[in-house]
Order: C-alpha cells, then sequence, then structure tokens
C-alpha cells in the first residue's frame, strides 16, 4: 500500500495482477521488456528498485513513504494509477515495454 495521495490500483489480466501505489511525486521509467528486468526509477522520495525477472514477480520498492508492492506476472497488460500528482500510466502487454509516468515531472 502506499502513502500520501496515491490511489490502488489493482491490474488483474491475464492472470496478472499489479497494484502500485505511491506518494509524493512519481517519475516516468521504462520497463525493460522480455518480461525479464525492469527498473523503476523515481523522483524526491522513491527510491530505484530492480524488478524480479524472469517473467515472474516484480517488486517495486520506494523509500520514504511508498510502500513495497508484488507485481504478479503473466505478461499482460499492466495500468497504474495515481491520483493527486500521479499520473495514471497504460504500460504495453505482451510481457514486452512498460512505461510509468509521473505527472509534474
Amino acid at each position: 500500500m502506499g502513502a500520501g495521495n496515491v490511489a490502488r490500483e489493482d491490474l488483474v489480466k491475464g492472470g496478472a495482477m499489479e497494484a502500485i501505489m505511491g506518494a509524493g511525486n512519481v517519475a516516468r521509467e521504462h520497463l525493460v521488456k522480455g518480461e525479464a528486468m525492469e527498473a523503476i526509477m523515481g523522483a524526491g522520495n522513491v527510491a530505484r528498485e530492480h524488478l524480479v525477472k524472469s517473467g515472474a514477480m516484480d517488486a517495486i520498492m520506494g523509500a520514504g513513504n511508498v510502500a513495497r508492492e508484488h507485481l504478479v506476472k503473466g505478461g499482460a497488460m499492466e495500468a497504474i494509477m495515481g491520483t493527486g500528482n500521479v499520473a495514471r500510466e497504460d504500460l504495453v502487454k505482451g510481457g514486452a515495454m512498460e512505461a510509468i509516468m509521473g505527472a509534474g515531472m
């Protein structure tokens, strides 16, 4: 769960469920495709975290008031919706490229 003004968004798609909650300002980050490694880098109080690859689970851990969230794999579609200064971003599915875009950045 995330603290602050970022709401929870559960993505259930193709056996892939993801919930990402952040707080403060989250910057844009491109996820490395190939159902492999992913990296999320946030600005401000969101730390960078390497997602566990192999098309398995992803872990996003933020510093400060951003909690850790496990991304259930599936190589499907993902969506991140945040309230406040975190914008919604649709992740390109198919175990390919993903993009997280934060508002204000």
